[in-house]
């Protein structure tokens, strides 16, 4: 289905994004836990909190159109297969499961 093809590719263009921003606080992660000077870990732990709260933020707007939620519906009517089913499938739970997490909490 053309249409699918067309908007799970938006989808995946959109993790890239938010893949990217998570990879950038992975960094900083390690960074803290390996070479990070005493005096930087304040500032460091600061750093990463807004970040994760960025890439949170950024994770639950995939959907802020309703992309994901069309993408879906349309799984759920055996329209999508192969591995774009699969990237559809897993996308949704870790949706379902971030956006019951508060800015607070992440």
């Amino acid at each position: 289905m053309i249409i699918a093809k067309s908007t799970v590719k938006e989808l995946k263009k959109r993790l890239i994004k938010v893949a990217s921003l998570n990879s950038a606080l992975s960094l900083l992660e390690w960074d803290r836990d390996v070479n990070l000077p005493k005096k930087g870990v304040l500032f460091r732990g600061e750093a990463i909190q807004e970040l994760s709260s960025i890439v949170h933020s950024s994770f639950l707007a995939i959907n802020s159109d309703g992309l994901l939620t069309e993408l879906k519906k349309l799984y759920d009517l055996n329209k999508i297969k192969g591995n774009d089913a699969v990237v559809v499938f897993e996308v949704w739970r870790d949706y379902q499961r971030a956006k019951k997490l508060p800015d607070e909490f992440v």
